[in-house]
């Protein structure tokens, strides 16, 4: 942000009356109070937002991630789905892109030697309990994240509204005060 200088405005006659005026230079324009008080809050706004702007990125990357943890999560529920009383040998599925992905989330040892092709996906009853396992801690931990995220995006955008509702505030009482010592000049 830039300086701001207070620069003391001799000739406006108030001085008389006890009443010290003064405007201020910011990137040496000279502005008034009430300008001097949007350019804080803008600025504040603007630095608030640049935090905003990399939480609200990776909560978009987290929930693309939580959709692919999900949909490899389904493609494991459905394999351990055709398993019957015998717990042996392998079973297979046809996996997506997306749950392709999701694996890979994973540590790669976890997943080593369950690819077949690109779209399909085999594994002994032991490893599907394992990826079931890995998928649902991976998953918990995302979403746990991701609302620690959000309150954090809450947190910055309830102190961006706490700073522009000030601002207005300020700008409102410095407003009402000109016009009431115009109607008292008058």
């Amino acid at each position: 942000m830039d300086m701001i200088q207070k620069i003391p405005v001799v000739s406006d006659g108030l001085n008389q009356w006890g009443i010290d005026v003064y405007d201020y230079a910011v990137s040496r324009y000279r502005k008034d109070l009430q300008d001097v008080m949007v350019y804080i809050s803008m600025s504040y706004s603007t630095a608030i937002e640049n935090e905003i702007q990399p939480l609200s990125t990776t909560a978009s990357k987290r929930t693309a991630a939580l959709s692919d943890l999900g949909d490899a999560l389904s493609v494991c529920s459905s394999i351990e789905a055709q398993w019957g009383e015998s717990k042996s040998g392998t079973k297979g599925a046809d996996c997506s892109a997306a749950a392709k992905r999701g694996f890979e989330l994973l540590d790669s040892s976890a997943c080593a030697g369950i690819f077949r092709s690109d779209t399909h996906v085999e594994m002994s009853y032991a490893k599907c309990q394992q990826l079931l396992q890995l998928l649902k801690t991976k998953i918990d931990n995302y979403n746990n994240l991701a609302q620690q995220t959000t309150s954090r995006m809450q947190a910055h955008v309830q102190h961006r509204d706490e700073a522009i509702s000030t601002a207005t505030s300020l700008m409102s009482s410095i407003g009402d005060t000109r016009a009431s010592t115009i109607r008292n000049f008058n």
